[in-house]
């Protein structure tokens, strides 16, 4: 059976158990039986993993969905789980300060419901484009005959890069325009994605490969006093993507060169970055420190002692590998606090206006005020009763997401909600197929491309503001690719 008609059967079979999942849920009635939650998590884990195994084996070639599924097994089916175990114990579950025990339910049900209008939407334009002529030559192969000469484009983006660094340090870029500052940081990935590109067109060349693994190092030293786990995985990303293109259009097996490569960075993760951020935080916690104030050489010490089972740590009860990525890595919580919000205090479309506000840039507005939308979702779930006082506060002390679908239900009811997440994932196939074509001779691309890759790998935390950012900033780098820097056509496809 082609991937294809499997998806068909995937979508027609999780509306199913969805609507299988609210039928048990209103014959029982019953807010302290948590089976369903134990079940749905059970179902998304199954699932996904499923589908991001077919969709790994017979799609005809690389896409980002992909890597969606696998992430949705973690965020809808792992962390539901780890929630579930939490509930058996008697733990209330929280949001900030705020009990969310009862509305988890919520969370669970309202993310699959999420995935599968995503999937749906994407897989439904998929098969309708099947024959299209762009997709009857893999990626891989169209950046094998491009002439485009990836390995200086590299280079001379880093060395782009340090210097907003370094005006960073003489004008505060954020008085221009957050984009700018996204750049200075995390710039570096439109480097190693083209990096990954040179491996591509001269596999036999080590120079790229260098370059690639010595940038990749010298980024992840940079952030390792940041605090976040997300900054210190990113590096990696583009080099997974990598595999992947090389896999479906294969040039690279599955055999024991290629799990000992995943297994590598899957070890560095688990046994490094959730350890080595666990104990960082619990450093600031337990010591009033500000993160700022926490060194990389203190924390990687404490590190080693937790490693060798000595020090304060080490038997401190916490969970620092595979139990802090269960607990950590969902959204589960941050989606059932929203619509539980919206439900008991009605629909709140003021919240879209606070985050459109954010779009605009301070070059055009200049008394443009302060907008933190994680921050001020800290604030309504700690300290204050109505997001309007939350948002005038400047106590922004830590930042939290409200969720995709938990957003866009806050901001416009369910039906809102569920016409926007359609739309947009038609935006984001569109976006895909926009990208596949541009990537290979358009540096904007990449570094809009890499964008949606993150955006996935996240779980859409990052669409916290209904989206709003992010759909905008893909059509204004679709403006700028298609009209102001289209880009030499290098590609030779024969």
């Amino acid at each position: 059976m082609d991937i294809f008609v499997l998806r068909k059967y995937f979508i027609i079979v999780q509306v199913f158990v969805f609507l299988l999942a609210l039928l048990y849920d209103f014959m029982v009635g019953d807010s302290n039986d948590y089976t369903i939650i134990l079940f749905y998590s059970l179902w998304n884990i199954g699932s996904y993993l499923w589908l991001f195994i077919k969709e790994l084996r017979l799609a005809p070639d690389f896409h980002p969905y992909q890597i969606l599924a696998l992430v949705a097994a973690q965020f809808i089916g792992v962390s539901g789980i780890s929630t579930y175990l939490q509930l058996m114990t008697g733990e209330s579950i929280l949001f900030g300060s705020t009990v969310i025990t009862h509305a988890v339910y919520l969370g669970i049900i309202y993310l699959s419901l999420q995935h599968i209008l995503l999937f749906a939407v994407f897989f439904f334009m998929e098969n309708r484009h099947k024959d299209d002529e762009e997709n009857t030559m893999y990626i891989a192969d169209r950046i094998m005959n491009s002439n485009v000469p990836y390995f200086k484009w590299a280079l001379y983006f880093y060395v782009f890069v340090w210097a907003m660094r370094i005006i960073s340090l003489l004008v505060p870029l954020e008085s221009i325009s957050s984009l700018f500052v996204t750049l200075a940081t995390g710039g570096y990935i439109v480097t190693l994605f083209l990096l990954t590109f040179a491996m591509i067109q001269n596999p036999l060349d080590r120079k790229g490969k260098m370059w690639h693994w010595g940038i990749v190092a010298l980024e992840i030293a940079l952030v390792m006093n940041h605090g976040m786990k997300e900054e210190i995985i990113r590096p990696l990303v583009p080099y997974c993507v990598h595999i992947l293109i090389l896999y479906k259009a294969g040039y690279k097996r599955f055999n024991s060169k290629t799990i000992v490569q995943v297994g590598l960075i899957g070890a560095f993760v688990i046994l490094f970055v959730f350890p080595y951020i666990s104990i960082f935080r619990t450093i600031s916690y337990s010591t009033g420190k500000k993160w700022d104030q926490i060194t990389t050489s203190e924390t990687l010490s404490e590190y080693m002692k937790y490693i060798n089972k000595e020090g304060k740590y080490a038997y401190d009860g916490e969970e620092r590998g595979v139990g802090y990525m269960m607990n950590r890595a969902g959204s589960v919580g941050c989606n059932a606090f929203s619509i539980d919000y919206a439900k008991t205090k009605g629909t709140q479309p003021q919240y879209l206006a606070y985050c459109g506000a954010a779009i605009i840039p301070r070059i055009i507005w200049k008394d443009k005020p302060s907008v933190v939308i994680g921050g001020m979702a800290y604030m309504l779930a700690n300290k204050k009763s109505n997001w309007s006082n939350a948002k005038s506060s400047d106590a922004y002390g830590c930042s939290v997401s409200l969720g995709y679908i938990g957003s866009l239900y806050l901001s416009i009811g369910f039906w809102g909600a569920i016409l926007a997440i359609c739309l947009q994932s038609l935006l984001l196939w569109y976006l895909w197929h926009f990208y596949k074509k541009k990537i290979l001779y358009n540096i904007v691309a990449v570094w809009a491309f890499s964008s949606l890759i993150f955006v996935l790998l996240k779980d859409f935390e990052a669409f916290q503001d209904c989206g709003l950012s992010f759909c905008t900033w893909a059509l204004v780098y679709v403006f700028i690719c298609s009209k102001i820097f289209p880009g030499p056509k290098y590609l030779i496809e024969s």
